[in-house]
C-alpha cells in the first residue's frame, strides 16, 4: 500500500504532513494544476524532518466569473467560487494522475473532486479545520461540501469538527488531532538561557505570555488575543512581579502601547520549533489560548495548544467546542467561559498566585501529550485507520 500526501500549504508553517511522510513512508506532494507541474516539472521530494522544505506557489489563474459566481460568492479557502473552482479541479486532475499511489491524503478540500475521479485510489481528506465562508456561522461553499461528500474518508482534527461531521450525515469521518512530533519539538529540553541571555529582565520573574498565530476575519480579532491585554490590564497594578510577553504579530505591540501596559516584551515570531521559541514556551508559568466564534478557530483543537501542553506550566484557555475535547478544567489546564474578560483577569491572578496549581496542571497536560498526543501514539492511529479505509 503506497500513500501520497498533497498539500497547497507551505510546509514551514502546516508541517501535518510529514507525520504521513515519517512515520507511514508517504510521499509528499505539492498541489497544483497541470499547467504548474508542465511549466516547472515537480517530483515527490521528501523533505528533512527537521529543516522543511518551503513549496512553490500553486500556479494561478485568471478565470472571468461567471453569472453564479456573481450571484454566489461563498468562497473557497483559496479564494475561488463555483466557476474557477471546477475550472482548478479539472486542471488538477491531469496532474493527479501522475501520482502512482493507492491512497492519496489531501490536506483539506481543494483537489478531492479531481482525485475523486481517479478510479481504484482511495481519496482521504486531512481535515485542518472548518473552512466557512462567514464569520459568524458554518457555511460551506458548495464544491468543498461536496468533497466533503464524495471523500472515502475525512481525518478530522477535532472532536467537535468530528461530532459536526457526523451530525451532516458524512459516515465516515475519524479523529486525528494534530499534536506534536516531540523529537522535534520538545520545550522541556530548551535551554533556559536562551531567552534570559536576551532577556534578562525575565529572570526571577512569573512569566505569562501568549506565542502563536494571529489572524483578522472582516477586521475582528479571530484568535481572541486582544483579550489577554485587556485581562491584565485591568490587574497590572495588583502584580509585582509579574510580565506579560508576547510572541506574535507586533501590531498587538502597538495595542498595548496604547493601553498603557507596563510590563509587556514583544519577541518576533519565529518558526514554530526555533530553538528560541521553545525556550521562552518553557519559561512561560501561565500560557494563554484565547479564542473567538470563527467557526475555524472555535471548533478547532489548535497546534498552538498542543505545543503550549508539551512545555509545562499552566494552561488558561476560553473554553469552545474545540478545545474542551483535550483540555479538562482544573485536571491539565483552566478553563473559563468565552468572552468573559473579567473571569480571564480572576483566573489570570488565581494562577499567578497558585504556583503548586500551576505546576500540577503543566504536568498533567505535558503526561497526556506523551500518552496520547505525541507522533508516535498518533502514527500507530494513523496507520490503523488507513489499513481499515483501504478495506472499505
Amino acid at each position: 500500500m503506497k500513500i501520497a500526501y498533497i498539500t497547497g500549504f507551505d510546509l514551514l508553517r502546516y508541517p501535518r504532513p510529514l507525520l504521513f511522510y515519517k512515520y507511514l513512508n508517504a510521499k509528499i506532494y505539492r498541489l497544483r494544476t497541470i499547467v504548474g507541474h508542465y511549466l516547472k516539472p515537480i517530483r515527490s521530494s521528501p523533505p528533512p524532518v527537521d529543516k522543511p522544505m518551503r513549496s512553490k506557489n500553486i500556479t494561478n489563474l485568471s478565470v472571468p466569473k461567471s453569472f453564479i459566481d456573481l450571484y454566489y460568492n461563498c468562497k473557497r479557502i483559496d479564494n475561488t467560487v463555483i466557476t474557477d473552482a471546477l475550472l482548478y479541479e479539472t486542471l488538477y486532475k491531469p496532474y493527479l494522475e501522475k501520482i502512482d499511489d493507492d491512497i492519496l491524503i489531501l490536506l483539506n478540500p481543494s483537489g478531492v473532486i479531481s482525485a475523486k475521479f481517479l478510479n481504484k485510489k482511495k481519496v482521504i481528506i486531512d481535515l485542518m479545520d472548518l473552512w466557512t465562508c462567514e464569520s459568524k456561522r458554518i457555511h460551506h461553499n458548495a464544491i468543498d461540501f461536496l468533497a466533503l461528500k464524495k471523500a472515502d474518508c475525512i481525518f478530522a482534527w477535532s472532536k467537535a469538527i468530528l461530532y459536526y461531521l457526523k451530525n451532516i450525515g458524512i459516515k465516515c469521518v475519524k479523529y486525528l488531532p494534530f499534536g506534536i512530533d516531540l523529537s522535534i519539538f520538545d520545550p522541556l529540553k530548551a535551554d533556559r538561557e536562551i531567552v534570559y541571555k536576551k532577556y534578562p529582565e525575565l529572570e526571577d520573574k512569573i512569566v505569562v505570555g501568549y506565542s502563536g498565530g494571529f489572524w483578522l476575519v472582516n477586521g475582528e480579532d479571530a484568535t481572541g488575543v486582544t483579550k489577554i491585554l485587556l485581562a491584565f490590564k485591568k490587574i497590572e497594578k495588583k502584580l509585582d512581579n509579574v510580565v506579560l510577553v508576547l510572541q506574535i504579530d507586533n501590531i498587538i505591540y502597538r495595542i498595548a502601547n496604547r493601553l498603557n501596559i507596563r510590563n509587556v516584551i514583544y519577541v518576533p515570531p519565529t518558526r514554530f520549533n526555533h530553538p528560541f521559541r521553545q525556550a521562552l514556551l518553557r519559561i512561560m508559568d501561565v500560557k494563554f489560548l484565547t479564542a473567538s466564534r470563527y467557526p475555524a478557530v472555535y471548533f478547532a483543537e489548535r497546534t498552538t495548544m498542543f505545543q503550549y501542553m508539551a512545555s509545562g506550566g499552566a494552561i488558561l484557555a476560553e473554553k469552545t467546542p474545540g478545545n474542551s475535547g483535550v483540555l479538562k478544567h482544573e485536571i491539565n489546564a483552566h478553563l473559563i467561559k468565552l468572552n468573559d474578560i473579567e473571569g480571564l483577569a480572576q483566573a489570570l491572578g488565581k494562577l499567578i498566585r497558585d504556583d503548586e496549581l500551576r505546576e500540577s496542571l503543566g504536568r498533567s497536560a505535558r503526561r497526556d501529550v506523551e500518552k496520547y498526543y505525541n507522533w508516535d501514539i498518533l502514527s500507530k492511529v494513523a496507520r490503523d485507520y488507513i489499513n481499515e479505509i483501504n478495506e472499505l
